[in-house]
Formats: structure tokens, C-alpha cells, sequence
């Protein structure tokens, strides 16, 4: 009987980065590709994360956004490295870069959403709340050696934060700007269901991991691939990041009355990912009229 062809799986090799001292491992065999990568897809996999905070961090770069949402990419950026890294070498320090690094982001983003049109104070006050409660849970997190309570905290301040943001699209956004309303409504939309398949291929991998082994097994590499459910945890998540950072951008200038100055471009809900840009009217906050300089107060930046 005629068979795709495949590579067969082999019994794994050596592992160049020593024992496992994750607390936690995934259903990709160790080592079954490479002695010089643990799990050589859950690795790759995080270059969605490379990509979309590249993208995020040129964005802020070239159209001069608010430095906050420079700091929320830099950060999802170290989420992929630190989960690339995690998974190369199943160290539980890179465990820490990856997971806490993704509560880190989550409270920039607090700090975006809870902060703006603040007192320099009120924002004083609540980044050193915010620094205390990472370094709360990282403390806890490294003292319980638990994934779960990881994963609890991470879900709370992300539906926290995501809620408190939405709350300002329907009382501020919804009935003044339609338009704006409906393009930050597919956004949250496609996020949220982007992670949502995400969280239920990763329980699937879980849940029938020795199943899905033996699968893979017999149709061989690369097709086994396809059945690593962790991967597509992190092709998901990380789009699924993208869309809800660029909807915090983009929200923070409707808010702020400069839609003048910034546009939403989002060319197919389906094959583009959005962005927000200056309009090529602004340079550094300066708008052309009719061929003159006009220095345009809304463009001073407020974190």
C-alpha cells in the first residue's frame, strides 16, 4: 500500500542541554529531531512572536506611538525568546523568562489601560503597585513551583485588563464612532478567538498526548508536526497578542480625539494583520495645511 513519504521517528537523542528541570513539560517527545533543541517545534513556533513584536516595535518606531506600547512589544518580544529558549533547553530559568514574562505584559498593558488621562501621581502610585504585584507573583510562583497558579494569574489580570478596556469602547467609543466601534470589535473578536482554539488545541495535546504520539509515529515527520497541539498554542497566542496590543493603541487614540493625526489600516480581516500609522499629513506631530507648518497641540503624547 502506497504511503506518504516520511521521515520515521527515532528513539531521540542526546540531550545537549542536560537534564529537565522545568517544572512542567509538553507532549513533543524531547529531543526526538535534534540533540541541540528539546522540542524543536514548540521552539520554532515562537518565531510568531518574534514576528508580530518586530512588527509592533518598527510600528511604534517609525509613527512615533506612545512609548508605553514600545515597552508592551519589547516585552511580548522577550514572551517568544524567553519561550523559545524554554523549549530548547526545558531549563526551569527560561521556564521563569517565558511565563513571567507574560505577566509582565499584561501589566504594561494595565499600566496603558488603568493610567491613561491620569495624574502624574495616580501613575506613580500604579506602576509601583504594578511592579509589586510581579514581584509578588513571581515570589509565590517560584516558592509553589505550580504552572497552575501561573496560569490562573495570568487569565485574571488578562480578563481584568481586557474587560476595563472594553468597558471604555462601549461607553465612549460605541454610539460617538461607529466605524472605530466596529474595527475594535473584529479586532477583540478575532483575538479572543484566536486564543480560545489556541487554549483548546493545547487541552486536546494534553489531555490525549499518548494518543497523539503514537499518531505521529505512524505517519512520520514532517506530518507529525502538524499534531504538536503546544505549537499551535503559540502560533495562535501570539497572533491573537498582536490584536489585542494594536486594538490598546488604537483605542488610546480615539480616545484622545486623534484619529485626524493617526488611521487604522487593516486591509482584510482575513489576510492582513491591522495597524494603526501616522497619516502621511503628520511628521513628528507636525501637520501640513496647505503646504505649511502647523504644530498640532494633540500630538504631545500621554502615557
Amino acid at each position: 500500500m502506497w504511503r506518504i513519504p516520511a521521515i520515521a521517528y527515532g528513539d531521540g537523542n542526546h540531550p545537549m542541554w542536560g537534564p529537565v528541570t522545568s517544572t512542567i513539560n509538553w507532549c513533543e517527545e524531547d529531543y526526538i529531531v535534534t540533540t541541540y533543541c528539546a522540542e524543536l517545534i514548540n521552539s520554532l513556533t515562537n518565531l510568531m512572536f518574534v514576528y508580530v513584536s518586530g512588527k509592533g516595535i518598527w510600528n511604534c518606531i517609525k509613527h512615533g506611538h506612545d512609548s508605553v506600547f514600545l515597552a508592551t512589544w519589547i516585552s511580548f518580544l522577550i514572551v517568544g525568546l524567553g519561550s523559545f529558549l524554554f523549549h530548547s533547553t526545558l531549563w526551569y530559568s527560561m521556564q521563569l523568562v517565558d511565563e513571567l514574562s507574560m505577566i509582565n505584559t499584561t501589566l504594561i498593558m494595565w499600566f496603558a489601560t488603568f493610567g491613561h488621562k491620569q495624574s502624574k501621581r495616580f501613575n506613580w502610585v500604579l506602576a509601583l503597585f504594578l511592579i509589586s504585584v510581579l514581584v509578588i507573583v513571581a515570589s509565590v510562583y517560584h516558592y509553589l513551583g505550580d504552572p497552575v497558579f501561573h496560569q490562573n494569574v495570568y487569565a485574571i489580570l488578562t480578563i481584568i485588563v481586557i474587560g476595563r478596556s472594553w468597558y471604555q469602547v462601549h461607553t465612549c467609543v460605541k454610539e460617538t464612532s461607529p466605524e472605530h466601534y466596529r474595527n475594535m470589535r473584529d479586532m477583540v473578536l478575532l483575538g479572543l478567538a484566536s486564543v480560545g482554539a489556541a487554549f483548546i488545541l493545547w487541552n486536546l495535546d494534553t489531555i490525549f498526548c499518548g494518543r497523539l504520539r503514537d499518531v505521529r509515529r505512524e505517519i512520520g515527520m514532517p506530518w507529525g508536526f502538524v499534531l504538536e497541539g503546544h505549537a499551535h498554542w503559540h502560533l495562535l497566542t501570539g497572533l491573537g497578542g498582536y490584536f489585542y496590543i494594536t486594538y490598546g493603541l488604537y483605542l488610546r487614540y480615539v480616545l484622545d480625539q486623534r484619529t485626524d493625526e493617526y488611521e487604522f489600516i487593516w486591509p482584510s480581516r482575513l489576510t492582513a494583520l491591522p495597524c494603526v500609522r501616522r497619516r502621511p499629513g503628520f511628521v513628528k506631530g507636525i501637520k501640513l495645511v496647505n503646504g505649511v507648518n502647523e504644530t498640532d497641540g494633540a500630538s504631545k503624547k500621554n502615557l
